[in-house]
């Protein structure tokens, strides 16, 4: 159950390092990186292009591959414990 926990609180965190609040450009060297990479840097360009009517560019495609592939990830994930407990 902790563990659980544990994750939430990254999700969570990961707004904060991305383009949510300030653009990525004026975070140090050596944040940017992983700020420009990360997947609720598209979300939130994406939902901010939308909501201001400014272009996208490639922020919806990649934010769908991420969150796409992040639930392909979950559901193989998921399946794997469930045929393990239930063998148990």
């Amino acid at each position: 159950m902790e563990s659980a926990s544990a994750i939430t609180f990254l999700i969570m965190f990961l707004p904060y390092v991305s383009s949510a609040f300030v653009p990525t450009e004026t975070m140090p060297k050596w944040l940017h990186p992983f700020a420009e990479h990360q997947p609720m840097t598209p979300l939130i360009e994406t939902l901010r292009g939308f909501l201001t009517g400014t272009p996208i560019g490639n922020s919806a495609n990649l934010t769908l591959l991420w969150f796409g592939s992040l639930m392909i990830i979950s559901i193989i994930i998921a399946t794997i414990i469930f045929k393990r407990k239930k063998l148990e």
